[in-house]
């Protein structure tokens, strides 16, 4: 299986992949950042195709509505990318991936970003989540301060406070159970994880959770028997034609979960060679 030959890049984002991609005859189409975000890509920035192209985005995280204008500009230029704008929403936004995946990941709860802490302790209490619990929003998470390990108004409140003090932009908050995760032998510090980038629900390339400190072979620990499980799912309800699985195994039961998966296109790549070689 070869990756498009087309990639619309904005250079900043990855300059380790460019000279990698031109090294494989990538068809690469550079965007200018301002350009993009200001949704004013001007006609002669962008070479027409002569047919329809399917192109891979690197980029980094955009707004829905910027993505679909570039979308939308890249069309009329005869290039497809290969999320459609309801693909990257659905591989971005938390709330409308997990009622995919709720039985292989940790159990969640999803509330406006202009919850109280008291609602938000109601809503916990109703719906049975265990503690300890980690607290986010369907953005970005904080590295502190997040942790419920004690459930109350009070710590909730300061969760809270800590998220909209520090962080801007979200609407939602995301509460998850937190599970203990089985740890390598050799780093009893890291988890046993993995990440997958899938591009047309085949893995691309597997990386191991932490850069220098190697999980065993995945075919060592299941963890591919798993991957295929989940992905053929997302594949059943057409999820998206390019997003990352990160996967880890539980140490209570050494099953594995999914911990996150995101859009595909906005995800750094830590072994370029390695991805850009699938070509």
């Amino acid at each position: 299986m070869s990756l498009p030959k087309t990639v619309a890049a904005i250079e900043s984002y990855v300059p380790l992949e460019i000279p990698v991609m031109k090294a494989q005859n990538v068809n690469l189409i550079l965007l200018d950042e301002n350009a993009v975000i200001a949704q004013q890509i001007k006609h002669d920035q962008v070479d027409f195709q002569p047919s329809p192209t399917e192109a891979i985005l690197r980029s980094p995280r955009l707004a829905h509505d910027t993505y679909q204008y570039l979308y939308e500009t890249l069309q009329r230029r005869n290039i497809i990318l290969i999320n459609t704008p309801e693909m990257v929403r659905r591989a971005s936004e938390f709330e409308l991936h997990y009622p995919l995946i709720e039985k292989a990941t940790p159990r969640s709860l999803i509330v406006s970003a202009n919850v109280s802490p008291r609602d938000l302790y109601e809503e916990i209490q109703r719906t049975g989540l265990r503690l300890p619990l980690f607290v986010k929003t369907e953005i970005k998470s904080l590295k502190s301060g997040s942790v419920i390990e004690e459930l109350s108004v009070n710590a909730l409140d300061t969760v809270l406070n800590n998220l909209r003090t520090q962080l801007s932009g979200f609407f939602r908050i995301i509460v998850r159970e937190m599970i203990e995760l089985e740890r390598l032998s050799d780093y009893p510090d890291t988890a046993l994880e993995y990440r997958a980038f899938v591009l047309h629900n085949q893995i691309i390339i597997v990386q191991d959770g932490t850069e220098g400190k190697p999980s065993p072979p995945i075919v060592q620990t299941g963890g591919d028997r798993f991957y295929k499980e989940w992905i053929d799912a997302l594949a059943r309800a057409n999820f998206s034609n390019f997003y990352i699985m990160d996967i880890a195994r539980s140490a209570k039961d050494r099953d594995f979960v999914i911990i996150e998966i995101k859009d595909g296109q906005y995800t750094k790549i830590r072994d370029v060679d390695a991805f850009w070689r699938r070509i």
